[in-house]
């Protein structure tokens, strides 16, 4: 198996790439990505807990094209990653216990890999427009943005001399009134081809949809790099995650 990238070496190429415009795609695979990949190939994930993690995606039951179609791109999307984010071996437990196994049914074992939690250097500090590292801010200091999030993070970039130029969405996750449909997936595809010229740079907060997104955007010449929940920061809300509540109580004064 590779080598994981450090955050550091990560965001050093990154911002190689960016200032060379080299097509790129970064992604993380998390618990979720594994689950869904791993259903009906690993006994120990089971149904109810595949079917939990469609719900929170918007995906139902009876959306069984749509689930093959998105398990497909899926995949395609981590054997076509420049930079595949994965577990690093200490914290391969509970739904990470399947890490390698995941890796080497879908030949995923000798691609790039780095710190799937790459984005946590991109968490801006409460009430502060600033992020936790100095070279993660570089990245997006002078850009022309696309952003695939619901978050209006138009404030948060003009502090950073950035301006967002495109910005879409998928539904909210558990909305109970939307459902993400394979129209729905298509549309933001085409949205993206529309706009991959006037984007420098694509900051993606998507769930398992930021996956082939990031992989879209790079086939059309851009870069997409997936940021998750980081972007909730953005919006200064450290409420959606464990983690950027612990990063929230860590940083506020009391």
């Amino acid at each position: 198996m590779s080598e994981i990238l450090t955050r550091e070496a990560l965001i050093l190429a990154l911002h190689q790439r960016l200032e060379a415009r080299i097509p790129t795609s970064v992604i993380r695979k998390g618990d979720g990505e594994n689950m869904v990949l791993g259903y009906g190939l690993i006994p120990t994930i089971p149904r109810k807990w595949y079917y939990k993690k469609m719900y929170h995606f918007n995906v139902y039951p009876w959306q069984i094209r749509f689930q093959l179609f998105l398990r497909t791109q899926l995949v395609l999307a981590f054997q076509q990653a420049d930079y595949l984010g994965i577990s690093k071996p200490e914290h391969r437990h509970g739904l990470w216990s399947q890490e390698e196994e995941i890796l080497r049914i879908f030949g995923l074992e000798n691609r790039v890999h780095c710190d799937m939690n790459f984005h946590m250097d991109f968490i801006k500090y409460p009430s502060q427009y600033r992020l936790v590292t100095s070279e993660a801010e570089k990245l997006v200091t002078g850009r022309r943005v696309g952003l695939i999030t619901h978050r209006s993070l138009d404030d948060f970039f003009a502090h950073f001399d950035s301006k967002v130029v495109f910005q879409t969405k998928i539904p909210k996750r558990r909305s109970r009134v939307e459902v993400m449909t394979q129209q729905r997936f298509q549309n933001i595809l085409a949205q993206i081809d529309a706009h991959t010229d006037d984007v420098d740079v694509w900051f993606v907060g998507a769930g398992i949809y930021a996956k082939p997104f990031c992989n879209h955007i790079k086939a059309t010449g851009g870069i997409g790099i997936d940021l998750g929940s980081t972007l909730d920061s953005w919006a200064d809300d450290y409420q959606s995650r464990g983690h950027l509540r612990k990063f929230y109580r860590e940083h506020t004064p009391r």
